[in-house]
C-alpha cells in the first residue's frame, strides 16, 4: 500500500542521489588506480548478490526459484555494457557533464515505452522530449570541426539503461523489487566475469574495502529509491534528481578538481523540467502514469546508473 508522505519520500530520493554521487565518485578513484570497470562492476554486483542472498532466502524464498532468463540476462547485459560505458566516458570527461547527460534515461525511456509497452506518444510527451533532447544537445554541445567520442558513450549508456527500464517494468509485475535485483547482480556478475578475468588486476587492501563499499552502496541505493516511491509520487520527486548534479559536483571538485560549466547545469535543468512536467501531464490524464508504472523498475535499478 503506497503511503501518501511527501517530506519522507523527497528525503529517501535526496539520499538516494546522494549514494549515486558517491559510487560514482568511488568509481573513478577505481579507474584512476588501474582497477578495470569490467572487474569494477563484476565485484560491485558479485558482492551485492551476496548481500542481497540472506534476504531473499528469507523473506522471498518461493519466489528466487522462479528464474527467467529471458528477462534477467538481457537486462544484465544492457545495464553491464551502459555502465561500462559511462564510467569509461566519465574517466576522461568531467564527471558533472557525464551525469548531466545521463539525465536522458526517461526521455528513452518514454521513447521505448511507445514501442514496445504499446504507450501513447502524445503531443504533451512530444514537446517534452524535443526539449529534453535541446538541453542533452546543449550540454554535448557537438561542432563540425570535432568529435567528443565519450560524450556519445554517455548518451548510448542513457539509452541501454534505459532499455533496462523497460524490461524491469515487465519483470516487476511477477517478482519483488529485492528479487529482481538479486537476479539482476547475480546475472550481471556473471556477465562480466570473462571480460574481467581478461583485464584482471589484483585489487590490494584498500581497493578490497572500496570495493566492498560500492557493493554496500549498491543495496544502500535500492532501499532508498525504494523507500522514495513509497511515500511519493514520481512527479513530486522527479524535480530533486537535481540534487544529484550538486552532490556529484561537490564531490568532484574536493576530490579530482572538476567544475561544472554553464551549459551543463543550464542543459540538466531543461532536461530534469522536461521529464518533470511529461510525468506530470501523465499522472493528470490517468492516475497509474508511466513512470508510476516504473516505480518498481527504478527501484531495482541499480548502479543503475
Amino acid at each position: 500500500m503506497k503511503k501518501n508522505n511527501p517530506v519522507a519520500g523527497i528525503t529517501w530520493f535526496i539520499i538516494h542521489c546522494f549514494m549515486f554521487a558517491v559510487i560514482s565518485v568511488v568509481t573513478k578513484i577505481l579507474i584512476k588506480d588501474g582497477i578495470n570497470i569490467f572487474e569494477i562492476v563484476f565485484f560491485q554486483t558479485l558482492i551485492g548478490a551476496l548481500i542481497l542472498l540472506p534476504i531473499v532466502l528469507l523473506r522471498h524464498i518461493e519466489s528466487i526459484k522462479v528464474i527467467s532468463y529471458r528477462s534477467h540476462l538481457p537486462r544484465a547485459i544492457a545495464w553491464a555494457l551502459a555502465t561500462v560505458l559511462f564510467f569509461n566516458a566519465a574517466s576522461v570527461i568531467s564527471m558533472g557533464r557525464a551525469i548531466a547527460i545521463s539525465f536522458v534515461v526517461p526521455l528513452f525511456t518514454a521513447i521505448l515505452a511507445v514501442i514496445f509497452l504499446n504507450e501513447k506518444l502524445q503531443s504533451r510527451r512530444i514537446i517534452a522530449l524535443i526539449c529534453g533532447f535541446i538541453g542533452m544537445l546543449i550540454i554535448i554541445r557537438p561542432r563540425y570541426d570535432s568529435f567528443e567520442i565519450e560524450a556519445y558513450m554517455v548518451v548510448l549508456a542513457a539509452f541501454l539503461w534505459s532499455t533496462t527500464d523497460v524490461m524491469i517494468k515487465i519483470s516487476a509485475k511477477t517478482h519483488h523489487v529485492f528479487v529482481n535485483t538479486f537476479y539482476f547482480a547475480l546475472f550481471s556478475a556473471i556477465c562480466t566475469l570473462p571480460i574481467a578475468l581478461f583485464v584482471w588486476k589484483t585489487p590490494n587492501y584498500n581497493e578490497i574495502l572500496w570495493l566492498v563499499l560500492l557493493a554496500a552502496l549498491f543495496v544502500i541505493n535500492i532501499v532508498c529509491i525504494t523507500k522514495s516511491y513509497e511515500y511519493a509520487d514520481l512527479t513530486i520527486i522527479m524535480p530533486f534528481v537535481f540534487t544529484e548534479l550538486i552532490f556529484v559536483a561537490v564531490l568532484a571538485y574536493i576530490i579530482f578538481g572538476e567544475v561544472i560549466d554553464l551549459p551543463t547545469a543550464t542543459g540538466s535543468a531543461i532536461i530534469i523540467i522536461s521529464t518533470t512536467y511529461m510525468a506530470y501531464k501523465e499522472r493528470s490524464k490517468n492516475h497509474r502514469t508511466i513512470e508510476d508504472q516504473l516505480a518498481f523498475k527504478l527501484a531495482s535499478e541499480l548502479g543503475e546508473k
